[in-house]
Formats: C-alpha cells, structure tokens, sequence
C-alpha cells in the first residue's frame, strides 16, 4: 500500500503496538515480532510477544487494553491469542479510499 495512512488508524496501530511493547518491558527474556502489510481496503498489524515469564496481571491488563482500544474505533477488527507466556496480536483497519492516495484535503 503506498500513500499515508489516516492519524486515525495510525493511532489505533501505536496503540495496540504500545499495549503489547508494555507487557514486554517488564517480561522476563521477550521476544517481539511484528508485522505490518496493507492493501486497497486497508492494513494489518500483527504482533508477537514470547516471554519466559510475565506477571499475568500485566498481561490481563494489555489484553483489556487492546480490546478496549478498538472497541472505541470503528471498521476495525481485532483477534487475540494469550497465554501465560505469550501474547498474539492482528489488528486490522480500514483505510478509506481518499487517504489511500496521500491524503489530505482535495
């Protein structure tokens, strides 16, 4: 996909970037993997977190965040996957077809 994206979607992606990061910052050995890719109708983020060890109060708290974060936005879907040592993220977001191009007003 090329051209900019939306601050909307932008935002919803750090955010849901930022949820899973902060689990990560007070694991024990993490391991982070993302990837983003987008096409016509929109874009993707998925995002891996693999630890040794976590508290799962830290966990619960990224996992309620995520979905409260796209909960608020709309033509947003979002699919999670927890376990005590592991969190699995996909965020996927529309992107209308006027900003598909660079944006900005005509």
């Amino acid at each position: 996909m090329e051209g900019v994206l939306p601050a909307c979607v932008v935002s919803v992606l750090y955010d849901c970037l930022y949820d899973v990061a902060s689990v990560a910052l007070f694991a024990t050995e993490p391991i982070l993997m993302l990837f983003v890719s987008g096409n016509k109708t929109g874009v993707q983020m998925r995002a891996a977190l693999e630890v040794a060890e976590v508290l799962p109060e830290r966990l619960e708290a990224a996992v309620e965040n995520l979905r409260e974060n796209l909960s608020a936005q709309t033509g947003g879907s979002l699919s999670l996957e927890a376990s005590p040592t592991s969190l699995n993220v996909a965020v996927r977001m529309c992107v209308p077809d006027v900003m598909q191009s660079g944006g900005g007003a005509p």
